[in-house]
């Protein structure tokens, strides 16, 4: 019988040495269907810690399985997370406690339901980046910056403040909501899944590394130890990821893909799908546009180095950059087309 695995795989990597423990929900095997788990117990209108009432399931994997719910006592829905693992559930409270920024949901409660503990945050509507990239509309180019620098931010605030590495950037763990905002179309970001981050410097025992093969960094890759850097390299993939809805670094063979964070350099960014947003024709246009174009593949370049050593990793100095280029995608704006 075939098994989707959505937590963790342990493989080994030829050349690579050690052992990867890696999440991909697309990893299939054959083994025999995994034991039965709290978690396959919850279920709509199940009543946890007296207050929050589960409505619907918005996400389930081996270990966890995340709920909107509505809260009787503050008449406000809420998501509930159920992790079944303490260490990853009081790795990611902790955080949520004491790194809370903007960029991270606010954390409201925390308790224990049968074995599982579960953590209570708010709801926030929209889409999870992976569904805006999946989508046939383009992001707008200084939307698709704005989210990188979002996203920057947060970081800089998981390592400045709570001293952590994420280990698990990823399009599948932002969320992204569009709002209305002074008559403009603003942007509300949030960096969510904080259950496998570990301290800055850290190295797993054994040679084991965490992450998802299509955007862990190549020190994780070789498991090697982490640092703040881990976390730039794969905003640098998600950033050529949004403009060319395309990961070079990802295969259907997990192996291919590991190996490809390691030895594979990421293809320059392309010029065609940002030409393709403007009628290149149009005067003055054709000039602004490459520019554009020749410093976000600079930018992408900078942040998807392979060695972690030559990366751009200052994360203030990155956003400096971003920072113009988004003013340049703004001035650009009222001729981008997204259809």
């Amino acid at each position: 019988m075939s098994m989707r695995i959505a937590r963790m795989t342990r493989v080994e990597i030829p050349g690579m040495g050690g052992t990867t423990a890696v999440r991909r929900s697309s990893f299939h095997t054959t083994n025999s269907p995994p034991a039965p788990s709290p978690l396959d117990n919850l279920q709509p209108n199940l009543l946890v810690g007296n207050r929050y009432e589960l409505i619907e399931k918005l996400a389930k994997t081996r270990l966890s399985a995340i709920w909107k719910a509505h809260d009787q006592i503050e008449d406000r829905d809420v998501v509930v997370k159920f992790i079944n693992d303490q260490e990853l559930a009081s790795n990611e409270n902790s955080i949520l406690i004491e790194g809370y920024h903007e960029m991270f949901p606010e954390r409201f409660d925390s308790g224990i339901h049968e074995t599982m503990r579960y953590i209570v945050m708010e709801f926030i509507p929209g889409s999870r980046l992976r569904d805006l990239i999946e989508s046939p509309l383009r992001i707008p180019l200084r939307q698709i910056i704005k989210i990188a620098r979002d996203i920057l931010g947060g970081l800089k605030t998981l390592h400045k403040v709570a001293h952590k590495v994420h280990r698990d950037v990823k399009p599948e763990n932002v969320l992204v909501r569009w709002s209305v905002l002074l008559n403009e179309w603003a942007l509300m970001v949030k960096l969510i899944d904080f259950g496998i981050a570990c301290a800055i410097g850290h190295k797993e025992e054994k040679a084991t590394a965490l992450g998802s093969p299509a955007h862990m960094s190549p020190e994780q890759a070789k498991a090697e130890p982490v640092h703040e850097y881990s976390d730039v390299y794969p905003v640098g993939l998600m950033l050529y990821e949004m403009i060319t809805k395309n990961n070079p670094m990802e295969t259907k063979d997990l192996l291919q893909t590991l190996y490809n964070q390691v030895h594979l350099a990421l293809p320059p960014l392309p010029s065609g799908p940002i030409e393709e947003r403007f009628d290149i024709g149009a005067d003055g246009l054709r000039e602004k546009v490459g520019s554009l174009h020749y410093q976000l593949k600079l930018m992408v370049a900078m942040l998807s180095e392979k060695d972690p050593q030559q990366r751009l990793s200052d994360i203030d100095e990155i956003d400096f950059h971003l920072e113009r280029l988004e003013q340049m995608a703004k001035e650009l704006e009222p001729y981008e087309h997204l259809a």
